[in-house]
């Protein structure tokens, strides 16, 4: 069963000959028990025809955000830190566990949480896209990034 709540945050801008309205739809559904919660940034354009308005475009998009953290196994997070390159001479990762929290980014001196999804796939804070460390023989040998839902490799090169 699923069960939808919204709740509207609207502001119109009137011209003229043409008006936008912009809104944030807080969508919040149960869907087998489960609470499902995500907000949407809705754009749409209306053009006067007389006294009588016609909407002619809509543009819906996702807000993101972090999703929660999931309480994971964290045994084998010391395995995962290290230095991760794109291959052949591409950027380098950085991953780093501080106090039993995983950090990751291009530039070690700005590190940023990595989000526990599963014990071995993560979101980075603030950022787009899982991050999941494929571990052979209990020892990591890359992490596949997808990004824009393709994958990006990045090899240990430690």
């Amino acid at each position: 069963m699923c069960v939808v709540t919204r709740s509207l945050l609207l502001k119109v801008q009137e011209f003229p000959r043409f008006a936008v309205v912009r809104f944030l739809a807080d969508e919040r559904e149960r869907v087998f028990g489960q609470q499902v919660t995500t907000k949407y940034r809705v754009t749409d354009t209306f053009r006067r025809d007389g006294n009588r308005w016609k909407m002619v475009a809509s543009h819906v998009s996702v807000v993101t955000q972090d999703p929660p953290a999931q309480n994971v196994s964290k045994d084998g997070w010391p395995a995962l830190a290290g230095t991760y390159r794109l291959l052949p001479d591409g950027w380098t990762f950085t991953v780093a566990l501080r106090d039993g929290t995983l950090y990751g980014g291009r530039d070690p001196k700005k590190l940023r949480p990595f989000i526990p999804l599963t014990p071995d796939a993560f979101v980075l804070s603030g950022a787009l896209g899982e991050w999941m460390f494929v571990v052979e023989n209990r020892s990591p040998t890359h992490i596949v990034n997808l990004r824009k839902f393709e994958p990006l490799v990045w090899t240990r090169v430690e």
